[in-house]
């Protein structure tokens, strides 16, 4: 497992003499490797940034970057608080960086991914040592839905980016163009930046999915159940 950035990436040192910081792990594999890449960022986007930043060229190595964020259906009373935009918002250089990249650019909303939620009873289904590690690691989840929704369940965001890249069929997207704001706001259908945005797919089937991957033998093949 490599190492990610350990913080933000820096003010804009543009002109600055000053030496650049080094790059973390992650960054230096993107750098180092010959590619081609297709980046699923489940986070923010500075581990991508900087690996950009360091060496322009790697931006030619990347045929797709997933990523998880933005909001189709509001901008939010209060953007970016709310709804809160963490992996946008957390290190926007970062952000500006991969957007002004032109690489090509794959959302998925919040309000997409959001319909993808867990119970205790799916994850009881889920059999074996992936079964028992998801239920040892999710109970604080589903406290936390429980304190602050009154109900066990919650979104599993970053699962809807990663069966998109093992299962397009699944998903219906739209190829629109978005406008990044200085706040952090990515406004849909605004400004010149060609993306792809994940629209719609059927919760229940994705989720099947998903278990026929997790419960595979290794080595075994097969299409969704």
């Amino acid at each position: 497992m490599l190492t990610g950035a350990a913080r933000p990436l820096g003010p804009d040192s543009r002109g600055s003499r000053s030496a650049p910081e080094p790059i973390p792990e992650a960054s230096r594999f993107l750098v180092a490797g010959p590619g081609p890449w297709r980046v699923v960022a489940l986070g923010p986007l500075t581990n991508l940034a900087a690996a950009i930043l360091a060496a322009p060229t790697v931006a030619g190595q990347v045929v797709e970057v997933v990523c998880v964020g933005s909001n189709g259906r509001s901008r939010g009373r209060w953007p970016p608080w709310w709804p809160f935009e963490f992996n946008l918002t957390l290190d926007r250089r970062a952000t500006r960086v991969v957007f002004e990249s032109r690489l090509p650019l794959v959302l998925v909303p919040l309000d997409v991914a959001r319909r993808l939620t867990v119970t205790p009873a799916d994850l009881a289904a889920i059999p074996g040592a992936l079964g028992d590690h998801l239920r040892r690691h999710s109970w604080r989840w589903f406290r936390r839905a429980a304190l602050l929704r009154g109900r066990r369940v919650f979104p599993v965001w970053d699962l809807v980016a990663a069966l998109w890249v093992v299962e397009p069929g699944l998903f219906t997207v739209e190829r629109t163009v978005a406008r990044l704001h200085r706040n952090g706001w990515l406004e849909h259908a605004g400004g010149t930046r060609p993306v792809t945005v994940v629209r719609s797919f059927d919760p229940g089937r994705a989720w099947r999915r998903f278990l026929s991957l997790a419960t595979r033998a290794p080595g075994a093949s097969g299409a969704e159940p």
